[in-house]
């Protein structure tokens, strides 16, 4: 466009160039238009290329906005991961021997016997959940789940509060749920009550040879801390 403008001012000013109703004396006032307006498209061109280095940065600014945005989510999943990890229970260990005596009847002569020999942690057994499956080559399936106080499998020696009787009628500081797991603790189920709640209700069946499979979940962190097959004697 100013290299048109400048062609037709310079033929308007040029006596010799085509017919134009400029006439001599408005050579001055020309001339004074032409550079006003060169002087407007100069400033046009200049304001174009700065938007053009506008529009040029924008994209940069743009990652940079992204990337900023990035280490503030992985600082705050960071953070709410570390949170998490550090309310995450550990779970105890937990070694013990387990004895399964059957002879078909509750008198004694068939037991249940759970005998702790190392924890890394005393172990309150109101945080412990037992659990048997087991099943028979007829087709016979049986087991149970024991979570809460039961009067039946009861505790003997450390771990242990309070007075303890042999036998007879036990106190609640002796029964499952309300004593805590120590190197010498000892659990024991003897009578028809006792060995239904550890191995069901169908427990009769077992005979010597049969596997039973025995789980302690720790609660509070949900994960296994003993977990054995145990033959019947």
């Amino acid at each position: 466009m100013l290299l048109i403008l400048t062609d037709v001012i310079s033929k308007a000013i040029d006596p010799h160039g085509f017919h134009t109703p400029f006439a001599e004396q408005n050579r001055d006032h020309l001339l004074s238009h032409y550079h006003r307006a060169e002087v407007k498209c100069l400033y046009l061109r200049r304001s174009f290329l700065l938007r053009r280095g506008e529009e040029a940065v924008s994209p940069v600014v743009g990652v940079m906005l992204m990337i900023v945005v990035t280490v503030i989510i992985a600082a705050v999943v960071s953070g709410m991961a570390g949170g998490m990890a550090s309310t995450t229970k550990t779970a105890p260990q937990l070694t013990m021997d387990v004895t399964i005596r059957e002879t078909g009847w509750a008198d004694g002569s068939s037991y249940v016997l759970f005998d702790v020999k190392s924890v890394s942690e005393p172990i309150p057994t109101r945080n412990m959940r037992i659990t048997t499956m087991w099943a028979l080559s007829n087709g016979t399936i049986g087991g149970a789940t024991l979570t809460t106080s039961n009067a039946s499998f009861i505790g003997f020696g450390a771990g242990v509060n309070g007075t303890q009787v042999a036998s007879g009628t036990y106190g609640e500081n002796q029964q499952f749920g309300n004593f805590t797991l120590i190197p010498g603790t000892t659990m024991k189920a003897e009578d028809n009550a006792g060995m239904a709640a550890v191995l069901g209700n169908n427990w009769t069946m077992l005979r010597a040879g049969d596997l039973v499979d025995v789980k302690i979940t720790h609660i509070p962190s949900g994960k296994t801390i003993f977990s054995k097959s145990v033959g019947v004697a």
